[in-house]
């Protein structure tokens, strides 16, 4: 069994995660494009950089789930936001349904990163 550890911001303070390495598609925009790309850039093997990708994204999960907020220092901040019941409107039949106060997961991006895609 592989270990590692991230390095992330969690409601302000600087930890390092441990985290098992789990063994799973990454299913991303690029598809293994992109696993390929951050594996040349990295200098490491496809295999291992789709194992830390995993590993990152869990981390990001189960601290979302725990309600805390994620900062990546340049790239942004996952964190979850609560929805309220509000009243909707069934398309098929245009009666009012109600729809049930939930949470959901948000990105905000960092300065750094806005600046960088408006170039």
């Amino acid at each position: 069994m592989i270990w590692l550890f991230f390095k992330i911001r969690i409601n302000g303070l600087d930890q390092l995660i441990p985290h098992r390495q789990r063994i799973a598609a990454v299913d991303t925009a690029a598809g293994s494009g992109g696993i390929a790309a951050a594996a040349q850039s990295a200098g490491m093997t496809k295999k291992d950089t789709e194992r830390v990708i995993n590993a990152a994204i869990d981390v990001i999960t189960q601290s979302l789930i725990a309600g805390e907020k994620v900062q990546l220092s340049g790239f942004g901040t996952f964190e979850t936001r609560d929805r309220q019941e509000r009243t909707g409107c069934n398309p098929h039949n245009s009666q009012p349904i109600r729809i049930a106060a939930t949470r959901v997961p948000a990105f905000k991006p960092s300065k750094a990163l806005k600046d960088s895609v408006a170039k």
